[in-house]
């Protein structure tokens, strides 16, 4: 099991750790093993990782926050032999404003990987900022693996680092989906 670590600030930290427990009978965990996951601007939040035994790897799909800030920008996306030890994609799966209902945050992803058709497809969560609230809303996406990967490959310009939003207000629990 993959978690954050925040420590005591919790969103608004000014980096996060991504660690790893196991566990063979899920009640008893081992301690955290704090993985090598790390980009230089930006900090994993919520963590999605799935075992492709197809191609032998973990698959990561994680939002990313900046320092100081409970708003998350964008969906990176990393692979992993191991678990602990990580190659993060320089290209973003997904970024805030890409679709309307996300302009202004891009919350949560999972994926599931086809072998057969060798396809993928995304489940994404995001928010728009109108009315004096947060509009949450979910979409999907399904993409040929060659496809996928040209997207996360390539850096996008632009979007690293992508500044904290200026003109919604900052996230609360309250705003939470």
């Amino acid at each position: 099991m993959w978690s954050v670590n925040s420590g005591a600030s919790g969103c608004s930290s000014s980096s996060t750790t991504v660690e790893l427990r196991q566990s063979t009978d899920g009640v008893n965990w081992s301690d955290p093993i704090t993985t090598d996951l790390s980009e230089q601007t930006a900090f994993a939040w919520h963590v999605d990782v799935e075992w492709i035994p197809f191609k032998g790897e973990f698959w990561m799909l994680y939002n990313v926050k900046i320092p100081g800030s409970c708003t998350t920008s964008a969906l990176h996306f990393a692979r992993s032999a191991d678990g602990v030890h990580w190659a993060v994609e320089p290209g973003p799966v997904l970024v805030r404003g890409a679709i309307p209902a996300f302009a202004d945050i891009v919350y949560r992803a999972s994926l599931i990987y086809d072998e057969t058709s060798d396809t993928i497809t995304l489940w994404y969560s995001g928010a728009r900022f109108e009315n004096g609230r947060y509009t949450w809303r979910i979409a999907t996406e399904h993409l040929n693996a060659f496809a996928f990967f040209g997207r996360v490959t390539a850096p996008l310009a632009g979007t690293v680092p992508v500044p904290a939003v200026t003109s919604a207000p900052p996230l609360t629990d309250a705003d939470a989906p």
